[in-house]
């Protein structure tokens, strides 16, 4: 037998080690694993079925329940139950917490979700621009 692998048998369905390759098996679609993807071959979201942010359908806001669910954060559907949408869109990031939602990126998902309702909706308001820190006065 060979040490390089050559005539021995492919039990696993691999490609033998070639000496040339520095011992190393070699994928045949190109050395990458089947799961991942490229940047490029990545669409967006509506590719996968999942809507994006901006695809926000009015109807599914009178469906609170829904609407969390559609937004992946079907957890705090407890915490809105006494709300509507339009209450909903105007609140800040205080109002949020003051709501239950402790979570940063949930309140961030939940603040710009509500930024882009505002917007399609054509509501005036909403809270005001969080200033940078630094900006803040002393």
């Amino acid at each position: 037998m060979a040490a390089s692998g050559f005539g021995q048998p492919n039990w696993l369905g691999m490609q033998p080690v070639s000496a040339g390759l520095g011992g190393q098996r070699r994928n045949p679609s190109g050395g990458r694993s089947p799961g991942l993807k490229s940047a490029s071959s990545v669409g967006s979201r509506a590719d996968t079925g999942t809507p994006k942010e901006e695809d926000v359908d009015p109807a599914l806001l009178n469906d609170i329940p829904a609407w969390l669910r559609s937004l992946r954060l079907h957890k705090y559907t407890p915490n809105f139950e006494d709300c509507t949408w339009k209450e909903m869109v105007l609140m800040d990031e205080a109002a949020l917490e003051a709501k239950g939602v402790a979570a940063l990126g949930a309140r961030r998902k939940m603040l710009k979700t509500f930024e882009t309702v505002r917007k399609k909706m054509g509501i005036e308001g909403g809270p005001p621009p969080s200033a940078p820190p630094s900006a803040a006065p002393q």
